[in-house]
């Protein structure tokens, strides 16, 4: 039975994602641009507390001149160039600087 109190819980538990994703946004204005570039953006890195170490991804667009930002989330499958694809369109038609972070980094979950 879902009582007051578990919605509620589940209430917080989106509001610090939703936190999360926004200051992800603007760490991206400051993100250390790697030399090679992916089919539709620029591979990224940007700092994480991940034990991993810093997360990897794909920027799409100048955030110095879009300063609009939307982080597009990949499905199981991955950061594949089809998400990738998914992300520059966004950017495009939405104007919009677009990051699409490799969630497993490069870890073979399936």
């Amino acid at each position: 039975m879902v009582t007051r109190a578990k919605l509620l819980l589940l209430g917080a538990v989106i509001a610090i994602v939703v936190i999360v994703i926004v200051v992800v946004t603007v760490t991206v204005i400051t993100v250390n641009r790697s030399s090679s570039s992916s089919t539709v953006g620029k591979k990224v890195t940007f700092p994480s507390k991940n034990e991993l170490g810093d997360g990897q991804g794909v920027l799409i667009g100048d955030p110095k001149t879009t300063p609009r930002g939307l982080i597009v989330i990949h499905e199981v499958w991955g950061m594949n160039e089809q998400i990738q694809e998914q992300g520059a369109q966004i950017a495009k038609e939405g104007g919009f600087t677009v990051l699409v972070p490799d969630m497993y980094r490069k870890v073979n979950l399936i």
